[in-house]
């Protein structure tokens, strides 16, 4: 990845952090972790699968599916905001999936988004909705 290409994500990951902050309000803390999303893309389908490791140590894995079109994937490296504790992530959780000039996902529980992440680009774009599960 190029200094410039390395520019926009943190960039990126600034303003998804600061919009996830304002969403959530000043008086909740926040739990931040990295890792990795690996998406991908079939002709009617797809995967995701998120490896996270918090601040704290702990480590999470996510495996979801989604539907729809389209052709592409790869792993992507970035940074991941929650609103709940890591040990509140267990079980299903929904999530909606973009890709393009960087993958963002946002995680849901009953509507709300509890969990951001961004990271650098994968093959292949759109916007995918879906589910999965916490482990």
């Amino acid at each position: 990845m190029s200094k410039s290409e390395h520019a926009v994500i943190t960039a990126a990951q600034k303003k998804m952090v600061d919009t996830h902050n304002e969403l959530i309000g000043d008086n909740q803390t926040i739990y931040t972790a990295t890792g990795s999303v690996n998406v991908a893309m079939i002709v009617f389908g797809g995967t995701l699968n998120a490896s996270l490791t918090f601040s704290s140590g702990e480590k999470k894995t996510y495996e979801g599916s989604f539907g729809g079109g389209g052709i592409g994937g790869g792993t992507s490296q970035g940074t991941a905001t929650f609103s709940i504790p890591p040990s509140s992530l267990n079980g299903k959780m929904s999530f909606q999936l973009t890709v393009g000039a960087n993958v963002l996902v946002k995680w849901y529980i009953n509507g709300v988004i509890v969990g951001t992440f961004i990271g650098d680009s994968v093959k292949g774009g759109g916007e995918f909705g879906g589910s999965g599960e916490w482990s």
